[in-house]
């Protein structure tokens, strides 16, 4: 389906626009300069979301966007709040994501409304699931950074305290037999550690008899209120607990869990529902396990629907896994 550009602004046309249940879409250029992938975004929008209406492009300046069918007419970004649309489209400007969402929300932008480029590109989006997914309130529960990293490239809060952290394996799978019980425990500073990546020292925290290793957090008091703040988000109604691991037996043990939404990475074929296989090699260089997890939750290579596996735990290869 061609990029369509239809403009919108009668009211007969947006009576029009909801009975055929057509998308209407304003464009948000964060940054001219850094929009690889307007044209990609916009196809696949398009695409896998239905009837779309492009209503125009609003940037800090005016500019202009060419499509196949003409030019989008500039919208103000004062002039957006008067404008009847469903999705703001954001192209580029990661860098600085944060202050654009904030300077969109000043406007008056719904923050159900904002859709990040990266999001659509993201192999199984649709407007639908990707709503849908936003709405539940998901907590990924992972042994590392693949929550956190999954979380940010989705555009979703952190509802989950495992952000920036990891716990070893085994430890992992003592907690997530319980881990209602542990995730009452109070931390308590055992010692800190260097990290050689970072050049700064990061706190590791005893819950229980776990270690939670916050090696992205310089600033112990800091790393102690975030876990704090974060775990008051968990939603236990709606977890997707998550780790990798090279050793069969402990793909084993993380089957047993009693979640609905469970997924072990691992580098071997196993029959195991939670067993999801994945080829480091697939990423075109040699990386470890933890690294190619996590080069996944940044959607390279997109192993399986990242939408199906967080909505359901259902496992939709996009790809030849491979030995």
């Amino acid at each position: 389906m061609k990029w369509q550009k239809e403009i919108r602004f009668r009211q007969t046309d947006r009576q029009t626009d909801r009975q055929t249940d057509r998308q209407r879409v304003i464009l948000w250029i964060s940054d001219p300069a850094d929009a690889p992938l307007l044209t990609k975004a916009i196809n696949t929008l398009a695409e896998t979301s239905g009837r779309m209406t492009f209503l125009g492009a609003s940037a800090e300046q005016p500019l202009t966007v060419h499509g196949e069918d003409g030019t989008l007419p500039y919208v103000a970004p004062d002039e957006i709040s008067r404008e009847d649309y469903d999705i703001l489209l954001i192209i580029g400007g990661q860098a600085k994501e944060q202050e654009t969402r904030k300077r969109l929300l000043a406007l008056g932008v719904d923050e159900e409304k904002m859709l990040l480029d990266r999001v659509v590109v993201v192999p199984g989006f649709s407007w639908r699931k990707y709503k849908k997914l936003r709405a539940s309130h998901l907590s990924i529960m992972a042994c590392n950074c693949f929550g956190g990293i999954t979380y940010h490239h989705l555009g979703l809060p952190f509802e989950s305290p495992l952000i920036n952290m990891f716990i070893m394996e085994d430890e992992f799978l003592r907690v997530f037999r319980h881990p209602y019980i542990y995730f009452q425990e109070p931390l308590e500073y055992v010692t800190k550690v260097y990290e050689p990546a970072h050049g700064y020292d990061y706190p590791v925290w005893r819950m229980g008899d776990v270690n939670v290793n916050m090696n992205h957090y310089p600033d112990f008091d800091a790393a102690l209120k975030i876990w704090e703040k974060r775990k008051k988000r968990i939603n236990w109604y709606n977890l997707f607990v998550t780790m990798y691991t090279e050793r069969p037996e402990n793909a084993e043990k993380f089957d047993q869990l009693p979640f609905a939404k469970k997924v072990c990475f691992v580098p071997f074929h196993r029959n195991l529902d939670s067993a999801w296989q994945v080829n480091p090699k697939a990423t075109g260089q040699e990386r470890p396990l933890w690294d190619t997890v996590n080069q996944f939750g940044m959607g390279n290579p997109y192993f399986y629907d990242m939408f199906d596996m967080l909505l359901y735990g259902k496992k939709t290869p996009l790809m030849e896994i491979g030995n």
